[in-house]
């Protein structure tokens, strides 16, 4: 099957090299297997995106399909693509987050880190916590759109 299913919310310190701890839970596929390459870039807010690498080409795959003339593909590909880099954790579960990357994302030592479904959340706490003030700021909007997926 090799479906991702990453759920769940971290939070850890990132050390003075930039090293953050993958949470254990996410170091695996949905069938059990240990996801041995990641990669890291950019993400939509302020974070960062990890992707199990098969993940990756996929999404790759996909841009790599859309026209030279269509104006996202080529955002994306400048964007995303030109910060993504690739991972393998060391052997007890790290990996190093470029200063790029970690300016990009505003992070500092306390992170917070999501799982998304096929893809892991590395936000700075402080600024996972603004995000989430803004989201409770707009409940309405979020509860009517919760009510139409059936929650």
């Amino acid at each position: 099957m090799n479906q991702y299913a990453f759920i769940g919310q971290y939070r850890h310190a990132m050390d003075d090299k930039g090293r953050i701890l993958i949470p254990k839970p996410f170091r695996s596929d949905g069938d059990g297997n240990q996801i041995s390459s990641y990669v890291l870039t950019m993400g939509y807010e302020p974070c960062l995106c990890l992707f199990p690498k098969r993940k990756w080409l996929q999404i790759v795959s996909d841009i790599t399909r859309t026209p030279p003339t269509d104006d996202f593909g080529r955002l994306f590909l400048r964007k995303v693509l030109s910060r993504a880099v690739y991972q393998n954790p060391d052997k007890i579960g790290r990996i190093i987050v470029p200063q790029e990357l970690r300016s990009y994302a505003e992070l500092d030592s306390d992170v917070f880190i999501n799982g998304v479904i096929d893809k892991i959340e590395i936000w700075d706490i402080t600024v996972w916590e603004q995000y989430m003030k803004s989201v409770r700021d707009n409940k309405e909007e979020l509860d009517r759109k919760f009510m139409e997926l059936g929650f």
